[in-house]
């Protein structure tokens, strides 16, 4: 995890120390020698930590931090190694991070205590257990092994996108009561990427051919599971999707160009020129070998659509070009 404990100190540290010392260079209409009596620098280094702790509410067992801090200033060998502390750390970190999104949760859906969040998702997911195993039983819906349901309300033929692909759909998504959360407005589709949406709709749009119309059924893990989303998606929210797939959207072809300043290498022409070359506006597509007398064939072309915008030149890359 990026967040371990010692990571917070030491930035916390470094920030409070950097503010107090630009505060000080404001405030200095005395000269003092306190800041370098060590005993009472330690002394508010020891407290600037311990109130960035209380701050965090990180629970730290005071006795063991303390024990712990002397034996690593002294440079004693601690009772965890290496791995084992950053494995713990690194848990602990993670630990605090989750209840820091699911404070912030509870903030947005208006719930004072973890205790009524934590029922509130308890509620949700049995909930949803209960409607997807009574749902499943339904002619017409169809059960996978992830425990996604969905069922056909009109079949097409069309092709099937592929995880690297982009698609339009057109949807409306709603709770278990109706209540609808999101849904496209009138005839005009939304643009995704099948991995960049839930895990409902990714496993769900790799079976679904182009002009189908699916009713989707979505478990909370497959959708934004025990932290929710904004409201009213709440922890462990199943989803109800009615979505058209509409098209997959062409992946444009990748055309070599090179922008004014860049310099053509072997690695990104497939060839091997004696001399890299600068490129000059417009971009230009550069073709090798070269042709008698040193010279290379340079095409101008629209870096948005790779299309040729001008003639094929043979342009001699020892020679500049003469500026107009």
């Amino acid at each position: 995890m990026k967040l371990l404990l010692h990571s917070f100190i030491g930035l916390a540290l470094i920030f409070n120390l950097s503010a107090q010392a630009d505060k000080a260079k404001a405030e200095s209409t005395k000269e003092t020698n306190e800041h370098k009596d060590m005993k009472i620098v330690s002394y508010l280094i020891g407290a600037d930590i311990g109130s960035n702790m209380k701050t965090a509410e990180l629970g730290i067992e005071v006795e063991q931090f303390i024990e712990g801090f002397k034996a690593a200033v002294a440079g004693k060998k601690i009772n965890y190694s290496d791995e084992d502390k950053q494995r713990i750390l690194g848990a602990f970190s993670a630990e605090r991070q989750a209840i820091s999104r699911k404070k912030s949760q509870m903030q947005a859906f208006g719930l004072e205590t973890l205790e009524a969040w934590d029922k509130l998702a308890a509620k949700n997911k049995a909930d949803g257990a209960k409607f997807l195993a009574e749902n499943g039983k339904k002619q017409g819906v169809k059960t996978l092994p992830s425990g996604l349901q969905y069922q056909i309300l009109k079949a097409a033929d069309g092709a099937i996108p592929k995880a690297t692909d982009r698609i339009k759909a057109r949807y409306k998504g709603t709770l278990l009561d109706g209540t609808v959360f999101d849904e496209t407005k009138g005839t005009t589709p939304r643009q995704f990427s099948v991995r960049g949406v839930i895990k409902g709709w990714t496993e769900a749009l790799q079976i679904m051919p182009v002009g189908s119309k699916w009713k989707l059924f979505i478990p909370s893990d497959l959708a934004y599971g025990d932290l929710g989303r904004r409201p009213p998606i709440g922890p462990n929210s199943t989803l109800i999707f009615e979505m058209e797939l509409v098209e997959i959207t062409p992946t444009p072809s990748r055309v070599p160009t090179v922008r004014p300043g860049t310099k053509v290498s072997p690695s990104s022409t497939g060839a091997k020129p004696r001399k890299p070359i600068t490129a000059t506006t417009p971009p230009v597509a550069v073709e090798f070998p070269k042709e008698k007398g040193g010279k290379i064939k340079v095409t101008p072309v629209d870096p948005k659509t790779g299309k040729a915008t001008g003639e094929t030149k043979l342009i001699d890359p020892k020679k500049k070009e003469s500026k107009k």
